[in-house]
């Protein structure tokens, strides 16, 4: 966010946050069996789910301990303020600290049309033609 924040102040422009969550196997923690984020978004693995047997009551379990956190991050930073609107056609900068670029592509790709997964930082975009993150 320090990064964000300098550069939306320095270009006069509004900052948002997106929050995203991996949803550990139980017991695996480390191992991601999917990812929720802010706006609803849900990214399963059924591969990993399928060979380890995670029932959809597991699922569940660990999405609804994983919104909690999502939902407290998300008024830790944005407060009471409602998210932005970024609609079709909305310019906008994304930006990610996560060294975990493939995943988080995962949860933009109903926005996207291409995104390189050779690249990291921010490049500009617009909702609709998400190019980087």
């Amino acid at each position: 966010m320090p990064v964000a924040y300098e550069i939306a102040k320095e270009l006069n422009a509004p900052l948002d946050i997106f929050i995203v969550r991996k949803l550990g196997v139980p017991i695996y923690d480390e191992l991601a069996m999917g990812a929720i984020a802010s706006g609803g978004v849900r990214v399963l693995n059924e591969g990993i789910i399928r060979r380890l047997g995670v029932t959809p009551r597991m699922i569940d379990a660990v999405a609804a301990e994983q919104q909690r956190e999502l939902e407290r991050r998300e008024h830790e930073y944005r407060g009471d303020r409602a998210p932005l609107d970024v609609t079709e056609g909305s310019s906008f900068w994304s930006m990610t600290d996560s060294p975990r670029v493939r995943a988080c592509e995962r949860l933009f790709r109903p926005y996207e049309r291409e995104i390189p997964t050779h690249h990291r930082g921010c490049t500009r975009g617009r909702s609709g033609d998400l190019r980087a993150i």
